[in-house]
């Protein structure tokens, strides 16, 4: 198959009635088909974080504060193409991920709330100009204590996640064609999961059309209108960031200019750049004592101002997001309340 790469949000409305068929793959061998009529079958569930236990007949993951991380359960298993069903019920205030990883780590997720549905691509680690990437974004309405039902599709570059009927959130990034090694279910607040099911993918003839379909179908939607203000800013920002890392090499270049004065500032004050309460003590001095530091920290601040206005005068409601979150932050900073 032609590899296709398409930098495109996708968005769309979501009712659910029951997993529906793939479109890229056909389905192979079954690898996974949990019900969770028992136990937690650790030999192959592996709990990380959080409590986890069957509670009839579903699997509830629910995130603990002393954890100071969300829940999450991992399920080893080797793939590059696949197909993933599964039901979901959400609590109020409520999210999950679907996370697929690969021997480096995070690879790509599919992230659920009451009120939306996103695909990203994890940050590469290795790449300091990597960062967590929208690659699709749809407006929902997940009531709490209703079931859902979702179909996951894998298939080389390709992520989708598709409801009954046509509504559906893909996206598309060279990095999420890898070997994955497992998938893991991290969850905020309370999160029911049912019916899981995973099989091996046979990519299906024809998909170029099916993918420029689904890809001119989505550009016909309008972005998504957040209610979380700070979850609107990070997701605009993330999309038009990784827009213009595709398409315009003058951001590129302002991204290169941030990443050197980041460097140039870790270098030279690498304990103030540890974990921990110590190193944030160590900044707090050295911004108080030391001119060098202020120095550098100071042009480090004026590159990423500069790196976000670039970004805002190319997206407004990225810059209606960022006045409305400064707005709050003044409105809930202690100066203001006095």
């Amino acid at each position: 198959m032609k590899s296709i790469l398409i930098p495109a949000v996708i968005l769309c409305s979501v009712i659910f009635s029951k997993p529906p068929s793939p479109v890229l793959l056909a389905p192979g061998q079954t690898i996974i088909d949990e019900s969770f009529s028992k136990t937690i079958d650790t030999n192959r569930w592996h709990v990380s974080k959080g409590a986890w236990k069957i509670e009839k007949g579903a699997l509830r993951g629910e995130e603990l504060a002393a954890d100071h991380h969300a829940g999450s359960i991992k399920l080893p298993f080797v793939y590059t193409n696949a197909i993933i069903q599964f039901s979901f019920r959400l609590e109020k205030d409520s999210g999950f991920s679907i996370s697929l990883n690969d021997p480096d780590g995070h690879n790509s997720r599919l992230t659920i709330n009451n009120e939306s549905m996103l695909v990203k691509k994890d940050a590469d680690k290795k790449d300091p100009a990597s960062f967590s990437a929208v690659l699709a974004e749809c407006q929902a309405a997940f009531e709490p204590g209703k079931w859902y039902d979702m179909t996951i599709e894998v298939s080389g570059k390709a992520f989708i996640a598709k409801s009954a009927g046509k509504e559906f959130a893909a996206g598309f990034h060279n990095g999420i064609d890898t070997m994955k090694s497992d998938l893991a279910l991290p969850v905020t607040g309370v999160v029911y999961f049912d019916n899981i099911k995973i099989l091996a993918g046979i990519p299906l003839p024809g998909t170029e059309k099916t993918l420029s379909g689904l890809n001119d179908e989505q550009k016909k939607r309008p972005p998504v209108k957040y209610k979380n203000v700070q979850t609107g800013y990070s997701v605009r920002e993330s999309i038009m960031r990784y827009k213009l890392m595709q398409e315009d090499p003058v951001f590129g270049e302002l991204v290169k200019k941030r990443i050197s004065a980041v460097n140039a500032l870790e270098q030279a004050f690498p304990q103030a750049f540890k974990k921990g309460k110590k190193a944030e003590e160590e900044k707090k001095r050295l911004q108080q004592e030391n001119a060098e530091y202020k120095a550098l920290n100071a042009e480090t601040g004026k590159i990423r101002r500069e790196e976000l206005n670039y970004l805002m005068e190319r997206d407004a409601d990225l810059k209606e997001y960022w006045t409305k979150l400064q707005e709050e932050r003044k409105k809930n900073s202690p100066t203001e309340k006095k």
